[in-house]
């Protein structure tokens, strides 16, 4: 329940917080088309005033982010758990003995010239008292690099 929650809050927010595009300058449509062929694509404008292509490949749901220059600033695509990169997972598996995958993204853009990862995961931890058992669940959001190293683990 909570994961569709989640999914439809990706799919509402931008309607809040973009305006729709109908005139999308021709340089941002010939960046976009290069870089993902001739998709369907949804145009909005973000608070900042830069053009936000919302598209789907292989059931992914993908944007991509340009200026009105028509220059590419960066990409997130949504993950599912079975996309993930298998270091990703590797990692997931070899250090927690449960964990439930929650989210995943990729964030891509052309300063870093690689994908960073970003996965959420819940995990549980049961503590045993004297005369009960415990369990605290926690979200956990881990990023890894383009050569799958951590960059940053923080409770979410």
């Amino acid at each position: 329940m909570r994961r569709w929650f989640f999914m439809m809050l990706i799919m509402v927010v931008p309607l809040i917080t973009f305006a729709s595009v109908t005139n999308v300058p021709k340089k941002v449509k010939s960046t976009f088309n290069k870089q993902y062929g001739d998709t369907y694509v949804e145009w909005n404008r973000s608070v900042d005033g830069n053009l936000v292509a919302t598209f789907v490949v292989d059931m992914v749901i993908n944007k991509a982010v340009y200026n009105s220059k028509g220059e590419w600033i960066e990409t997130t695509s949504n993950l599912n758990e079975v996309d993930l990169h298998p270091c990703v997972t590797e990692y997931l598996e070899d250090t927690y003995d449960y964990f439930e995958f929650w989210d995943g993204q990729t964030y891509a853009d052309p300063e870093t010239f690689g994908i960073e990862y970003y996965v959420t995961i819940k995990i549980e931890e049961i503590i045993e008292g004297e005369e009960d058992i415990e369990t605290i669940e926690s979200y956990i959001k881990i990023t890894f690099d383009s050569s799958c190293e951590i960059t940053n683990i923080e409770e979410v």
